[in-house]
């Protein structure tokens, strides 16, 4: 991680700590006025019969977003991103909500139903658990209730006959029970009474995410490739999840642009891809999985006249190289090029996601305007190079990287999100499996393999997948009712594709079912997706927002400094003169000034007025 990336890490902590602080502070000492105030928990968390290792368990929580608890203990539908009050239906299962009546405020993560009342996580874990709601709070309940979150987390305080308390982060995945009690001298000892005085010191507490899996089984007909292959790769330790994106994308593979859904502009079965998650979770192995499915049974043959194998090209350097893989040489009969080119089906595969960024930003590179007009099915994309123009015609295009979360902070910014980049990825989560000491697993793809060849061959002739009436009337339903709505509802272009990505889908499932017509069957298979495609495009949202505020910080710390050393006076006003271009107001400005003083990071000063008068002025120094 980078210097910058390291004092942006630095600064939210210290903001998520300080923000915490007060928020607790004016709950104790002050009544709320707004109209939540009644809602939120009279529970003393932080009491003093609490031990440290509970606190440290309880700041843990504190984290946890409501909108997060919601999906996790009573979700009975999507959370859009991004929007101070949600709307849903209760979690309570005593409370038949047919019109949603459940409202959430994430800013103060609590919600009020209009029959229930109000609350807080809590009351969403107890209502799924079984707890008395609310009687828990009773602090025998109470103590139940958190360890079972805490176990949901794959967490657990561990109490010793001598009353020592520990708390455990397990490396278990949140959906597995907490099985056995980890090493002492592991690093996911997250605090002991001897050890440090925060647990945020000895352990990353940034709240577990909980990820939305994708219940392919239930969507996924039998005797289907996506079947098949789901069936066969299900039994290693990869997230599940990766193999289902890439399953859909080597289905693209097969048919590249010879399929496509009936519209204006046909829609392509096209996608990037980018698996999502920490290391040692199979990202690699996911992958490696289909590469090879691919080479081996729709190989790309540079011998063939016309080529409609999958051709992967490994580390794109640029866009010039990719267009030029994009083209296939045609050849006679004695082997020699014929000076003409067909249509290639290129998969673009790179290691890391950061690998493109980093090619794309050097001056003159073209990667990122070309990956972009690859998936958007462009009938033509040309090269940018003066010395050997070229020009790809009719070309198909997917990719596959990946990353971590906590990469997309560093990798991107607005500028990306703006120019529509980001949206055209779909930022595969998965749901983690317990990782075996000796990985003995063999994986059997050969009925899958058979099945895809099946699709390639009857792609050889084209044709466009069109809508049963049915089909179109519950598509538009649901671009009306849950597409429009999100779209609106954020300020990021992030979900500016959302609909196309959902008709992607549409046609690689009827594909999948070698069907001639989008079904009502395959647009409600389609919409159980739907909620793991709100989650992906989430995590890329805050990620991103965390960005911008940690970038603005950072410019501001290092413009301190920088002035500094210069000798000069740094006030707010001299702040903002180098800061205007990014930071739009004097106010933000010293908003930012105000919690470095309160963190420490910086001291003001009061400079007295000159002799010609004036009034004194706040100074600031690195501390």
């Amino acid at each position: 991680m980078s210097d910058g990336s390291q004092v942006s890490h630095k600064l939210l902590q210290r903001l998520a700590e300080k923000r915490a602080a007060e928020e607790a502070a004016k709950q104790q000492e002050q009544q709320d006025l707004t109209k939540w105030a009644e809602f939120v928990p009279d529970i003393e968390i932080d009491s003093p019969g609490l031990s440290r290792a509970e606190i440290a368990l309880d700041e843990f929580m504190k984290l946890i977003p409501i909108t997060e608890a919601y999906q996790r203990w009573g979700g009975q539908s999507a959370v859009s991103p991004g929007k101070k009050e949600v709307k849903v239906r209760c979690p309570n299962p005593q409370h038949t909500d047919k019109d949603p009546s459940f409202v959430m405020n994430t800013e103060k993560n609590v919600f009020n139903c209009f029959k229930c009342g109000g609350g807080d996580i809590y009351d969403i874990a107890a209502w799924h658990k079984g707890f008395p709601v609310p009687g828990y709070k009773d602090q025998a309940y109470f103590r139940d209730l958190k360890d079972s979150i805490a176990a949901d987390y794959g967490m657990q305080i561990d109490r010793s006959l001598g009353g020592s308390e520990t708390l455990y982060k397990a490396e278990v995945s949140p959906e597995t029970p907490v099985q056995e009690k980890p090493s002492q001298s592991g690093t996911n000892v997250l605090y002991t009474p001897e050890g440090a005085g925060h647990a945020e010191e000895n352990a990353d507490l940034d709240p577990p995410r909980h990820h939305e899996s994708i219940d392919w089984r239930h969507i996924l007909p039998q005797n289907t490739f996506m079947r098949a292959y789901m069936e066969a790769v299900a039994t290693d330790t990869c997230p599940e999840e990766y193999h289902f994106w890439l399953g859909l994308l080597g289905l693209g593979m097969a048919v590249g642009r010879n399929v496509t859904l009936k519209e204006r502009s046909p829609v392509k079965p096209n996608l990037y891809v980018c698996l999502t998650g920490p290391s040692g979770t199979g990202k690699s192995r996911a992958k490696s999985n289909m590469l090879k499915l691919l080479r081996d049974n729709i190989p790309y043959k540079k011998d063939d006249y016309i080529a409609t194998g999958a051709r992967i090209l490994a580390d794109a350097s640029s866009g010039e190289i990719v267009v030029r893989m994009l083209q296939h040489d045609m050849l006679d009969v004695n082997g020699k090029p014929t000076g003409q080119y067909s249509p290639v089906r290129l998969l673009l595969e790179t290691e890391e996601l950061a690998d493109i960024i980093t090619k794309s930003g050097r001056q003159g590179n073209s990667l990122k305007g070309v990956m972009s007009r690859l998936y958007d099915g462009h009938e033509t994309i040309e090269s940018n190079s003066m010395a050997n123009a070229l020009t790809a015609i009719m070309p198909f295009g997917s990719a596959i990287t990946t990353t971590q979360n906590k990469s997309i902070r560093d990798l991107f910014s607005k500028k990306d999100d703006n120019s529509g980049f980001l949206n055209r990825w779909i930022f595969a989560t998965g749901v983690p499996k317990n990782q075996l000491h000796i990985d003995r697993t063999t994986l059997d793809l050969t009925r899958a393999g058979g099945l895809i060849r099946l699709i390639h061959n009857d792609a050889e002739n084209s044709y466009s997948i069109d809508w049963e009436q049915l089909a179109d009337e519950m598509w538009k339903d649901a671009f009306d009712k849950e597409i429009v709505p999100r779209k609106n509802s954020v300020d990021t272009s992030i979900l500016e594709r959302l609909d196309l990505t959902m008709k992607k889908i549409f046609l690689l499932l009827a594909i999948n079912k070698r069907d001639k017509l989008i079904t009502v069957e395959t647009v409600k298979e389609g919409m159980l997706i739907f909620p793991y495609l709100l989650e992906s495009y989430g995590i890329v949202e805050q990620q991103i927002a965390a960005t911008e505020i940690g970038d603005d910080q950072d410019f501001v710390l290092r413009t301190i400094e920088r002035l500094n050393k210069q000798g000069k006076s740094v006030t707010a006003n001299a702040v903002y003169k180098a800061a205007k271009h990014r930071i739009p107001d004097v106010g933000t400005v010293k908003k930012i000034l105000q919690n470095f003083v309160e963190m420490h990071m910086i001291q003001d000063f009061k400079k007295p007025a000159g002799p010609s008068g004036g009034r004194p002025t706040t100074v600031y120094m690195i501390s």
